[in-house]
């Protein structure tokens, strides 16, 4: 949102309480076209991948920091019925599939196989998928604070904000703080649920685990999907993930839920790459826990406040903010400078009372 108002020449302040469990700390940032076991191509891709592109490379060359990378990815099949159902959506869809391509404009989709994937499973093949990213959150977060820090247009604090947060007519107080703006724009995730701004948002948040893996054998350069995701760090480091869990929310790495999900994910990499863990194998670094703000309908939730107009979210993006937050904060931009409707499936009041 910040990156967003700063190219529209907005000043922009950001106040935020850094957590280490927040969920963009613990995301992997993958940006996929193609998800999901009926392969689905993700919702308005060739609206949110371009606008993701061109921020990312704009804020690359403005903090002199990398941490956006587009790069083809790889999907192996887990069966056969996994592989005629590909080859049947883009029969479907009337696009061209054969041995060697498919085309999905603005998406390519090449097959390859067993051979050229490096998994002890991959028996049925796969596809190649492009163009596929990943932002390096944590990074991106902290050359984005940086920037702002040096221009004196961030601030590291905690605010109560039914407390702290007064609007009027046409502008908004933070009175703890000294400051007085047009807007606010709540970026909170899960957190908005704490405080009755948007107490109303219907989230269904979704806790996240991933593993942070050092290998011994496994060599892989790109992206890999398979019963899960293998991201290659370098230096033989991996992060694998991700598990969604709608029940247990806690964060807490030493719980039942994190050591069940930690062997699940163990599980995953042996059947992904056929290496075991210690002592002769692969070793455990990090096991990274957050919960996502997912929504009921896995859209995201932006919009006004119903009574106090100068304030305003950006929510429910689940596991696709890498992707959607860069065209969602041009929308709200629009909406609160020129009057531009919202379009309703964006809204996030837009679910019926009651349902």
């Amino acid at each position: 949102m910040a990156w967003q108002c700063r190219v529209q020449g907005l000043r922009t302040l950001v106040i935020d309480d850094p957590r280490p469990d927040s969920a963009s700390r613990v995301a992997a940032g993958l940006v996929t076209p193609v998800t999901g076991s009926r392969f689905a191509v993700s919702w308005r891709w060739p609206e949110f991948f371009p606008a993701a592109d061109t921020l990312y490379q704009r804020v690359e060359k403005e903090s002199g920091q990398s941490f956006w990378s587009v790069t083809p990815a790889w999907r192996a099949f887990v069966s056969q019925d996994e592989a005629k159902l590909c080859e049947q959506k883009c029969k479907n869809a009337r696009r061209q599939f054969d041995d060697a391509m498919v085309h999905l404009d603005p998406i390519d989709v090449d097959a390859i196989t067993q051979a050229q994937l490096p998994t002890s499973l991959a028996t049925h093949g796969g596809i190649q998928m492009a163009p596929t990213a990943r932002l390096d959150v944590p990074r991106y977060l902290d050359a984005t604070r940086r920037v702002l820090q040096s221009e004196e247009l961030f601030v590291s604090a905690y605010l109560d904000i039914d407390r702290d947060l007064q609007p009027s007519l046409d502008q908004v107080v933070v009175p703890s703080l000294g400051l007085t703006a047009r807007w606010a724009v709540l970026c909170q995730g899960n957190l908005a649920r704490t405080n009755g701004w948007f107490s109303d948002l219907p989230l269904h948040p979704a806790r996240g685990d991933i593993l942070m893996i050092r290998s011994r054998s496994v060599q892989l350069d790109r992206v890999l999907h398979h019963q899960g995701w293998i991201v290659p760090l370098g230096g033989k480091r991996f992060l694998l993930g991700a598990t969604y869990d709608r029940h247990a929310l806690s964060t807490d790495g030493h719980d039942d839920a994190a050591r069940r999900w930690r062997e699940e994910l163990c599980m995953r990499w042996t059947a992904m790459t056929g290496e075991k863990f210690e002592p002769d194998g692969a070793e455990i670094l990090e096991h990274r826990i957050a919960v996502r703000p997912a929504s009921y309908d896995r859209h995201p939730l932006i919009g006004a406040h119903p009574r106090s107009p100068n304030i305003w979210c950006l929510n429910g993006l689940g596991s696709k903010g890498s992707l959607m937050a860069p065209l969602l904060a041009m929308k709200l931009i629009d909406a609160m400078t020129d009057g531009r409707a919202i379009d309703p499936s964006l809204l996030w009041d837009r679910r019926p009372k009651g349902s």
